[in-house]
């Protein structure tokens, strides 16, 4: 299976994307031809859910408590 990232836009009342060169001809996609898709949106990142903390002398950056984060989740 072959994937990229993409980007939808809107074309007229729907929402299309394109599929890069390289990823059509090493998949063997024609014009016209049908062939199937799987949509996953990327995953979401901590920053993205609780935001940043602000720099302030003596405080964790955001970046330092996730790593500590990650370490004791999937650090055995």
């Amino acid at each position: 299976m072959l994937s990229f990232e993409g980007r939808a836009r809107k074309w007229g009342n729907s929402m299309g994307f394109t599929v890069p060169k390289d990823i059509a001809e090493a998949a063997g996609i024609k014009e016209d031809d049908m062939f199937d898709v799987m949509l996953a949106k990327p995953a979401l990142r901590g920053k993205d859910i609780f935001g940043t903390l602000p720099k302030r002398k003596g405080r964790k950056t955001t970046q330092q408590i996730m790593g500590e984060m990650n370490k004791e989740l999937y650090d055995d």
